[in-house]
């Protein structure tokens, strides 16, 4: 028996509350949206979340995506293998003794002494691995970004143990007992390896039950279900994500101590593999000791560092004149496109791209170096796609590019963005990213692509039941275009013509290509620096070789796949199971994107249109788009608000509230914006009604064809004289879930607007060609919540440094008194605030009389007509005594009580306008307030 055999343990000493299964409908129609993390963080409304919460969230989305439990030694000889030239192990002194050595029955960690440093000193004197630092840092409470924490600590991450990379710069970073005296804060930069300390109770996995059947335990789940176990794997999964998001890594692998106890775990972007229990104190720590030793003389590869990132050696150096060269081109290709300038002393890198389509002489794909910034977002989650964007400048074409660096997965069924984007540009799709090469990373030792590796293990004997863990490949896309997000919009006719460029795209993609996005979003729609428009992001496109038959016998190729839960139609959302995902989705999507853009950065219903009311605005937008609900069985629904958002219920927006959308300067939102909204909303509640019509008439259907089935039955035992009528009715017979033949359930039988996309671009295309009206300030955009995802101190100090709002100026003394800061009655506003509302509420129906010394019209001239009032007087400014014939200059007084001013509405050749029946078209007059001293 081996050291590893003899302490190892396979039996839990605290049985799990229940094991879990993956709660999925067998018959599915399609691929169901799952609510996780990836998929609403970007755009969630939720406050930010404090450490609790984010482990919670991160537990859930990786439940069923842990493999256990791996024999130790198959784990270590399978990822982390030994070299023969590494030296002896050295022994591990532990001087801090634990309870269950002691002997005592209860478990844990004894008081007053501390453990953690006990074995950060025992790893760092032993010199097993001199390139790791090990560091207690169980006192040290952090931010999400790395930051060191102040405020309550219960908010905050704290790692117990922090194993380092030592800094270049220094010879030993630790004293003679082992503890460092200068570093004390973790360096997600630097962090090779995390080390937790929790209770053998809180245990992030069971081990499968030995004595039942292979068979048997590969129905069982191995995540441990108890609370603390939840927030234990979620808090592990954390520093791993850190790991991800600030070092370049393919996997992390990560200490769990429990008691005498512990685990490794390791992590890619498939899900994690869990090794066996072993005692990680026995024999000197000569368990731990190993795989410390292999880590340490490990290859990259092993370790799941990137090699095709590196630094800018290769280059000459931060100093080069080709570095500089390419800092200033990045700089100007991504001026005003992304969030975060990249400044003169932002940190570069190397990365290598390679390109599928065209190979070398030894037969591989060809690859380029690119000079690169540092990712240019994090991810939410360890698993999926993993996605990440960042800048490239290529030293050999003097060219800049976005590079889109993600995993997906690597089967034969599922095609490469980089294909996509041949088929749609060969079909002739427009606004479309151009893309300069695609192709799949990998390793500089032996040219393999980069993989994950969890999928190679979910079948074997000692695993215990997983879900939707799928093989994936490192793969990284270059494109010569780069946009900002529509949510950044200029105007908001800017936002509706990008909106109707991304319809088109998706349209023709539909019609000529076969390809149907499946994942519309606002990060999947940018505008580029002319203002157009472009869809990207195709890699969850499904690929159609016959539109109609795989409409129709499309089966699931996944479990489950995560969507933006935002912006998914009613129907997948309140029926994942049941139906196919169809064009009418994705174009029902369009108008959620369209309807959060304008709630959240620019126009807000009048009763939230203060900042008093930002709370209750941002809970109802949290409501509408975010609501969820649990079924039993684990399955996540969701729709209910949208659907009753439609259909004008449950304290929804009504179609009079969305007409007087507002934004903090109190002006209108534009009439194409409105009536684009308004009749878009419209469109969707009849289409739900013809849907939900049709499906009862299907069902209805289906009950009449059985019932005439019963009934011939019935009809064939007339004659049978057996029965002496004493006898009970026999029940009745259960339905037959069956469906009839001639109704297929993914094809309406009804035509709907939305059964094509040239009603909804129609619909975009009358809207960004409408007269828009022009404004001296663009509806540009702004964020109505810019502090959701920030601390509590920061926010506060933002708020507390934010520009004060602007009075709100209304013909109706209530609405001042509401939204006016001060309360006053007579703000006044400057002269180009009066003209700009006169503009605006009047539409151009006033005339414009000049003041005495501007140009004047001679004695019966007709006067022209403008569209705002420019000669409102500056204060100070008095009238002069006009002469007979002069025009003088208007001045309205403001009512403070009463119904405003009425007048007649004229067209363009100063006619009144009449109505159907005859009757003059009036329409409010503008109350200037605070000009009753110049009357």
């Amino acid at each position: 028996m081996t050291a590893a055999q003899k302490h190892t343990s396979t039996h839990p000493a605290v049985p799990p509350e229940r094991r879990t299964n993956a709660h999925v409908k067998v018959g599915s129609k399609t691929t169901p949206k799952r609510y996780a993390r990836s998929g609403v963080g970007p755009f969630s409304l939720c406050n930010r979340l404090t450490a609790k919460q984010a482990y919670d969230q991160l537990s859930v989305d990786m439940k069923d995506v842990f493999s256990g439990s791996m024999p130790y030694a198959l784990f270590l000889n399978k990822f982390h293998p030994a070299r023969s030239d590494r030296p002896p192990l050295p022994k591990l002194n532990f001087t801090v003794m634990l309870r269950r050595e002691l002997g005592e029955t209860t478990g844990g960690y004894q008081q007053g002494r501390d453990t953690v440093s006990d074995v950060c000193r025992a790893i760092n004197v032993s010199g097993v691995c001199p390139s790791i630092e090990f560091i207690s840092t169980e006192n040290v409470y952090i931010n999400m970004d790395g930051s060191l924490a102040e405020g309550d600590p219960r908010d905050k991450l704290k790692v117990d143990a922090s194993g380092m990379a030592k800094a270049s710069n220094s010879q030993s970073q630790h004293s003679n007992d082992g503890q460092s005296s200068v570093i004390i804060t973790p360096k997600w930069e630097r962090m090779r390896v995390t080390m937790e300390f929790k209770l053998l109770a809180e245990d992030v996995v069971v081990d499968p039950d030995t004595e039942v059947e292979e068979a048997e335990r590969k129905l069982q789940g191995v995540v441990h279900q108890t609370e603390r176990a939840h927030l234990a794997r979620g808090q592990a999964s954390t520093y791993v994500l850190h790991q991800f998001g600030r070092q370049s890594r393919t996997s992390v692998t990560s200490i769990l101590i429990l008691e005498n106890w512990a685990r490794l775990l390791r992590y890619d972007h498939a899900g994690v593999v869990v090794s066996e229990r072993f005692d990680w104190r026995a024999n000197d720590g000569e368990l731990l000791a190993e795989f410390l030793s292999r880590l340490e003389h490990g290859t990259p590869q092993e370790e799941g560092i990137d090699d095709s990132v590196g630094d800018l050696s290769v280059f000459g150096g931060e100093d080069s004149d080709v570095v500089k060269d390419a800092r200033k081109a990045m700089q100007e290709f991504s001026d005003g496109m992304i969030a975060v300038p990249i400044t003169d002393d932002a940190p570069l890198r190397s990365v290598e791209c390679w390109d599928d389509s065209q190979l070398g002489d030894d037969g591989m794909p060809k690859s380029r170096t690119l000079i690169a910034t540092q990712p240019l977002g994090l991810n939410f989650s360890i698993v999926g796609r993993y996605t990440v964007s960042f800048i490239g400048y290529d030293v050999e074409k003097h060219c800049a590019y976005w590079v889109k660096d993600s995993w997906p997965i690597n089967d034969p069924e599922f095609t490469k963005e980089g294909k996509i984007y041949k088929r749609l540009v060969d079909a002739g799709v427009p606004h479309l990213a151009e893309v300069e090469c695609a192709g799949e990373v990998r390793w500089k030792a032996n040219k393999t692509v980069q993989r994950t590796r969890t999928d190679e293990f979910v079948k074997e004997g000692w695993s215990g039941l997983t879900a939707n863990v799928h093989p994936l490949s490192h793969y990284r896309i270059l494109f010569r275009d780069i946009g900002r997000p529509v949510s950044k919009f200029e105007c908001t006719q800017q936002l509706v013509t990008a909106l109707s460029h991304a319809v088109k795209a998706h349209s023709v993609a539909y019609e000529k290509a076969r390809v149907l996005h499946r994942d519309i979003s606002p990060n999947n729609i940018l505008i580029k620096r002319n203002g157009d428009g472009m869809l990207i992001d195709w890699d969850l496109a499904l690929l159609y070789a016959n539109l109609q038959k795989d409409l129709t016998n499309r089966k699931p190729r996944m479990l489950w796949r995560t969507g933006t839960w935002a912006f998914l139609s009613v129907a997948l959302l309140r029926k994942p199971f049941d139906r196919t995902h169809e064009l009418s989705d994705d174009l029902e999507s369009f108008f959620w994107v369209l309807l959060y853009v304008v709630l959240r950065y620019r126009y807000s219903p009048g009763k939230w249109i203060g900042a008093a009311s930002d709370g209750d605005f941002q809970a109802y937008m949290l409501t509408l788009f975010e609501s969820k609900s649990i079924r039993a069985d684990g399955v996540t629904l969701g729709g209910d608000h949208k659907c009753n958002f439609l259909a004008m219920t449950q304290d929804h927006l009504t179609t009079p509230e969305l007409m007087v959308l507002r934004d903090v300067a109190n002006k209108n939102m534009p009439l194409p914006l409105r009536q684009l909204i308004l009749t878009l909303r419209g469109d969707l509640r009849q289409f739900y009604a013809d849907v939900q019509a049709a499906e009862e008439a299907a069902e209805i259907a289906i009950a009449a064809a059985e019932l005439a089935v019963n009934d011939a039955d019935d009809d064939d035992g007339e004659d049978d004289d057996d029965d002496d009528g004493d006898a009970l009715p026999e029940p009745p017979r259960p339905p037959v879930a069956t469906p009839s033949p001639a109704l297929p359930s993914t094809i309406r039988t009804i035509p709907t607007r939305f059964d094509t996309s040239e009603y909804l671009l129609a619909r975009f295309d009358e809207a960004a060609a409408a007269k828009w009206p022009r404004r001296k300030e663009p509806d540009s955009s702004l964020d109505r919540f810019p502090f959701i995802h920030l601390p509590p101190q920061t926010r506060q100090s933002l708020q507390e440094k934010s520009e004060p709002v602007h009075p709100t100026r209304s013909d109706q003394p209530q609405q001042r008194r509401a939204h006016d800061p001060s309360n006053d009655l007579r703000v006044r506003p400057t002269r180009e605030q009066a003209a700009e509302d006169a503009k605006a509420r009047a539409g151009g129906d006033y005339y414009t009389l000049p003041l005495p010394g501007r140009s004047e019209s001679p004695r019966g001239q007709k006067r022209t007509r403008e569209s705002a009032l420019e000669s409102i007087p500056e204060d100070g400014e008095r009238e002069a005594k006009m002469a007979k014939y002069e025009m003088q200059t208007i001045t309205l007084k403001r009512q403070d009580a009463g119904p405003p001013n009425e007048v007649f509405v004229r067209d363009a050749e100063d006619n009144i306008v009449k109505d159907a029946e005859g009757r003059s078209k009036k329409t409010e007059a503008w109350s200037a307030p605070g000009l009753t001293r110049f009357l």
